[in-house]
Protein backbone atom coordinates (compact mmCIF):
# COMPACT_ATOMS: atom_id res chain seq x y z
CA UNK A 1 0.00 0.00 0.00
CA UNK A 2 3.20 2.24 0.80
CA UNK A 3 5.02 1.84 -2.18
CA UNK A 4 1.86 2.89 -5.02
CA UNK A 5 1.32 6.00 -2.51
CA UNK A 6 4.40 7.98 -3.73
CA UNK A 7 3.96 11.22 -5.65
CA UNK A 8 6.70 13.10 -5.23
CA UNK A 9 9.71 13.59 -6.74
CA UNK A 10 11.40 10.84 -4.20
CA UNK A 11 9.97 9.28 -0.98
CA UNK A 12 6.25 8.79 0.28
CA UNK A 13 3.45 10.99 -0.14
CA UNK A 14 2.09 13.29 2.49
CA UNK A 15 -1.14 10.15 3.61
CA UNK A 16 1.66 7.99 3.76
CA UNK A 17 4.05 9.82 5.82
CA UNK A 18 1.17 10.78 8.19
CA UNK A 19 -0.16 7.24 8.33
CA UNK A 20 3.68 5.84 9.16
CA UNK A 21 4.26 8.53 11.72
CA UNK A 22 0.79 7.80 13.83
CA UNK A 23 1.46 4.19 13.76
CA UNK A 24 5.29 3.93 14.24
CA UNK A 25 6.97 7.26 15.91
CA UNK A 26 3.04 8.00 17.75
CA UNK A 27 3.09 4.35 19.08
CA UNK A 28 6.79 4.23 20.36
CA UNK A 29 6.31 7.84 22.05
CA UNK A 30 3.06 7.26 23.74
CA UNK A 31 4.25 4.35 25.42
CA UNK A 32 3.74 4.18 29.21
CA UNK A 33 3.61 8.23 28.56
CA UNK A 34 1.95 8.41 32.16
CA UNK A 35 4.99 7.79 33.46
CA UNK A 36 7.41 9.49 31.61
CA UNK A 37 6.94 11.74 28.93
CA UNK A 38 5.13 14.76 31.33
CA UNK A 39 8.29 15.67 32.00
CA UNK A 40 9.79 15.10 28.74
CA UNK A 41 7.25 16.87 26.64
CA UNK A 42 9.74 19.88 25.85
CA UNK A 43 12.69 17.35 24.30
CA UNK A 44 9.93 15.75 21.92
CA UNK A 45 8.23 18.82 20.61
CA UNK A 46 10.95 19.39 18.44
CA UNK A 47 10.87 16.44 16.92
CA UNK A 48 6.88 16.55 17.08
CA UNK A 49 7.65 19.78 14.68
CA UNK A 50 9.59 18.60 12.39
CA UNK A 51 7.52 15.24 11.66
CA UNK A 52 4.68 17.33 10.74
CA UNK A 53 6.78 19.64 8.72
CA UNK A 54 8.07 16.78 6.78
CA UNK A 55 4.49 15.12 6.69
CA UNK A 56 3.04 18.15 5.02
CA UNK A 57 5.84 18.35 2.52
CA UNK A 58 6.29 22.31 3.18
CA UNK A 59 9.51 23.96 2.09
CA UNK A 60 9.21 26.58 5.04
CA UNK A 61 8.85 26.91 8.06
CA UNK A 62 4.54 27.90 8.74
CA UNK A 63 2.52 27.81 12.14
CA UNK A 64 2.97 24.76 14.16
CA UNK A 65 -0.84 25.03 15.19
CA UNK A 66 -1.71 24.99 11.11
CA UNK A 67 0.03 21.67 10.85
CA UNK A 68 -1.16 20.00 13.26
CA UNK A 69 -5.08 20.68 11.55
CA UNK A 70 -3.54 20.02 8.15
CA UNK A 71 -2.08 16.50 9.24
CA UNK A 72 -4.80 15.83 11.65
CA UNK A 73 -2.51 15.05 14.38
CA UNK A 74 -3.28 16.84 17.72
CA UNK A 75 -0.53 18.53 19.67
CA UNK A 76 1.80 15.91 21.64
CA UNK A 77 0.27 17.45 24.86
CA UNK A 78 -3.04 16.48 24.16
CA UNK A 79 -1.70 13.21 22.96
CA UNK A 80 -0.24 12.80 26.61
CA UNK A 81 -3.02 13.90 28.64
CA UNK A 82 -5.38 11.35 26.63
CA UNK A 83 -3.17 8.57 26.81
CA UNK A 84 -2.84 9.23 30.70
CA UNK A 85 -6.37 9.44 30.75
CA UNK A 86 -7.20 6.26 29.02
CA UNK A 87 -4.70 4.59 31.65
CA UNK A 88 -6.38 5.96 34.36
CA UNK A 89 -9.68 5.34 33.55
CA UNK A 90 -9.12 1.38 32.76
CA UNK A 91 -7.25 1.26 36.09
CA UNK A 92 -10.11 2.89 37.91
CA UNK A 93 -12.99 0.65 36.20
CA UNK A 94 -10.93 -2.43 37.42
CA UNK A 95 -10.96 -1.86 40.90
CA UNK A 96 -7.40 -3.44 41.78
CA UNK A 97 -4.47 -2.25 43.92
CA UNK A 98 -3.28 0.65 40.96
CA UNK A 99 -6.96 2.37 41.79
CA UNK A 100 -6.27 2.67 45.17
CA UNK A 101 -3.00 3.69 44.75
CA UNK A 102 -4.79 6.53 42.67
CA UNK A 103 -7.38 7.21 44.95
CA UNK A 104 -3.71 7.97 47.42
CA UNK A 105 -2.66 9.97 44.92
CA UNK A 106 -5.58 12.14 44.56
CA UNK A 107 -5.35 12.93 48.13
CA UNK A 108 -1.60 13.94 47.81
CA UNK A 109 -0.78 17.32 46.04
CA UNK A 110 2.86 17.01 45.91
CA UNK A 111 2.75 13.56 44.23
CA UNK A 112 4.05 13.87 40.38
CA UNK A 113 1.09 12.13 39.43
CA UNK A 114 -1.43 14.51 41.29
CA UNK A 115 -2.10 16.92 37.64
CA UNK A 116 -2.29 13.78 36.13
CA UNK A 117 -5.43 12.71 38.33
CA UNK A 118 -7.21 16.16 37.84
CA UNK A 119 -6.77 16.01 34.38
CA UNK A 120 -8.79 12.65 34.73
CA UNK A 121 -11.20 14.21 36.72
CA UNK A 122 -11.74 17.30 34.20
CA UNK A 123 -12.41 14.87 31.76
CA UNK A 124 -14.70 12.79 33.54
CA UNK A 125 -16.29 16.43 34.74
CA UNK A 126 -17.24 16.94 30.52
CA UNK A 127 -17.89 13.54 30.04
CA UNK A 128 -20.96 13.67 32.63
CA UNK A 129 -21.72 17.13 31.52
CA UNK A 130 -22.13 15.62 27.86
CA UNK A 131 -23.81 13.06 28.74
CA UNK A 132 -26.38 14.64 30.78
CA UNK A 133 -27.10 17.37 27.90
CA UNK A 134 -27.12 14.65 25.41
CA UNK A 135 -29.65 12.80 27.70
CA UNK A 136 -33.60 12.95 26.90
CA UNK A 137 -34.21 11.17 30.36
CA UNK A 138 -34.22 13.30 33.39
CA UNK A 139 -31.00 14.34 35.79
CA UNK A 140 -29.95 10.98 37.00
CA UNK A 141 -26.95 12.09 39.34
CA UNK A 142 -25.44 15.84 39.82
CA UNK A 143 -22.27 17.02 38.02
CA UNK A 144 -20.20 18.72 40.21
CA UNK A 145 -18.79 22.74 38.92
CA UNK A 146 -15.79 22.12 40.30
CA UNK A 147 -13.31 19.19 39.63
CA UNK A 148 -11.97 19.26 43.52
CA UNK A 149 -16.12 18.41 43.87
CA UNK A 150 -15.09 15.09 42.35
CA UNK A 151 -13.62 12.23 44.24
CA UNK A 152 -12.03 9.87 42.21
CA UNK A 153 -13.76 7.15 45.18
CA UNK A 154 -17.09 7.71 44.41
CA UNK A 155 -17.23 8.58 40.22
CA UNK A 156 -19.84 6.27 38.99
CA UNK A 157 -19.02 3.35 36.72
CA UNK A 158 -20.90 4.64 33.79
CA UNK A 159 -18.24 7.55 33.61
CA UNK A 160 -14.87 5.17 34.06
CA UNK A 161 -16.10 3.53 30.29
CA UNK A 162 -15.14 5.29 27.43
CA UNK A 163 -15.81 5.42 23.22
CA UNK A 164 -13.29 6.32 21.21
CA UNK A 165 -16.06 9.40 19.77
CA UNK A 166 -16.14 10.42 23.83
CA UNK A 167 -12.18 10.77 23.09
CA UNK A 168 -12.74 12.77 20.19
CA UNK A 169 -14.76 14.64 21.27
CA UNK A 170 -13.02 15.72 24.46
CA UNK A 171 -10.02 16.04 22.04
CA UNK A 172 -11.90 18.34 19.99
CA UNK A 173 -13.24 20.17 23.36
CA UNK A 174 -9.30 20.79 24.44
CA UNK A 175 -8.18 22.80 21.80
Amino acid sequence: KLSCNTSRKRGLNSVSLQLLFKTVVLTKILYAAPIWLKKQTGKFKDLFARAILKITGSQFHFSKMLGEIVTGIPPLEILVQEVTNKFILKALAQHDSVSSLLFQIESYPHSQYYYQVADVKKYIQWLMNARLHSSSQARVFNVPKSTHAISLFYVPDNALYYTDSDIHDYRCHMR
